[in-house]
């Protein structure tokens, strides 16, 4: 496999994994009345988290954030 092979694969996956995240998000939204000043709270929030971790996230936190704990 040469090195362009792999680029390739991995933009595949990641446009496969963009499929499901965007498939989540309207699910989601569908079932849900969120504030328009909420949400973009919630992005900003999120685009720090991720940056501070490296990009790592994990559900539990999530649930600790959303509970208040």
């Amino acid at each position: 496999m040469t090195v362009r092979d792999s680029a390739t694969h991995t933009c595949r996956l990641i446009f496969k994994l963009a499929v499901e995240v965007d498939m989540l998000m309207h699910v989601l939204a569908s079932g849900m009345e969120i504030d328009p000043a909420v949400l973009d709270k919630l992005r900003g929030r999120c685009v720090q988290e991720l940056m501070s971790t490296n990009g790592g996230s994990y559900f539990k936190d999530a649930v600790n954030y959303q509970n208040g704990l």
